[in-house]
């Protein structure tokens, strides 16, 4: 079974409907037409179907994930685990590591070493102010409109 986390759809009888449309292009000779009415799709994914269908059509049409493998501009693993060293040494914020990173030679942009930090759970989000009864500094504004 394959991981449905990446999936566009997470319908677990849809690999088994994509059989039977085949089939029935096969077996019960329907056109892709018929066969695209009867299951509610197009005709060209129905063509599609039988391209993916292995030879003996009894085997499910597996659902493939729309998620590229890599993108060609990502950032390289040395770069990432770079920005992470430097971190955990100096403990110092993501303008600070990247000027380190432009001393040493690695050219990346501010807002990529952000995101290295806050993929890696490097940044500690900002706290929250609550006001508990009476410590509200809005509370005259409230009063007024109570009234």
């Amino acid at each position: 079974m394959r991981d449905n986390s990446y999936m566009y759809t997470n319908n677990p009888f849809l690999p088994k409907v994509r059989r039977l449309a085949v089939n029935d292009v096969i077996y019960r000779k329907l056109s892709y037409s018929q066969a695209a009415l009867k299951y509610g799709t197009g005709k060209s994914t129905i063509c599609k179907w039988m391209k993916k269908a292995d030879p003996d059509h009894r085997v499910f049409i597996d659902t493939i994930p729309s998620r590229p493998h890599y993108h060609p501009q990502e950032i390289k693993p040395e770069v990432i685990s770079k920005v992470i060293e430097l971190r955990k040494k100096y403990h110092r914020c993501a303008p600070v590591l990247q000027a380190y990173l432009k001393r040493e030679g690695i050219n990346i942009s501010l807002a990529s070493v952000g995101r290295i930090l806050k993929r890696n759970q490097l940044i500690r989000k900002p706290k929250q102010l609550f006001y508990g009864k009476g410590n509200n500094p809005h509370r005259h504004c409230l009063a007024s409109l109570e009234n």
